[in-house]
């Protein structure tokens, strides 16, 4: 489940200092993005959270969810596009998504 990630501990202290290149290296893992590019967007989305700007900010890790989605057979098959499930989780909980991705991409790079 999207809590999932409570289970762990470390993944989740070094989110708080590495949030970025976490991000970054799921979406390279997948193909969605080069990894660099990946930092400089999630950093990107890092500053408007912290600036307050929610809504502008789950819009790029949003759709790349998506994308992730349907490269794992579990998405709308649809390029490009943004699922308002993906946007809303990363608009409440940006922290749970992205360790859910990492372990996501994780357990199936391990099999």
């Amino acid at each position: 489940g999207i809590c999932a990630w409570l289970q762990y501990k470390m993944m989740c202290c070094c989110l708080v200092f590495c949030l970025p290149a976490r991000l970054a290296d799921t979406w390279d893992a997948v193909g969605i993005m080069p990894y660099w590019v990946g930092v400089r967007k999630a950093f990107c989305c890092c500053l408007l959270y912290l600036t307050g700007c929610c809504f502008c900010a789950a819009l790029i890790p949003g759709q790349q969810r998506s994308e992730m989605r349907d490269f794992f057979g579990f998405g709308d098959k649809v390029k490009g596009n943004i699922e308002l499930s993906d946007y809303a989780c990363y608009l409440c909980c940006p922290v749970c998504c992205v360790i859910q991705e990492a372990l996501h991409v994780d357990g199936a790079e391990d099999k």
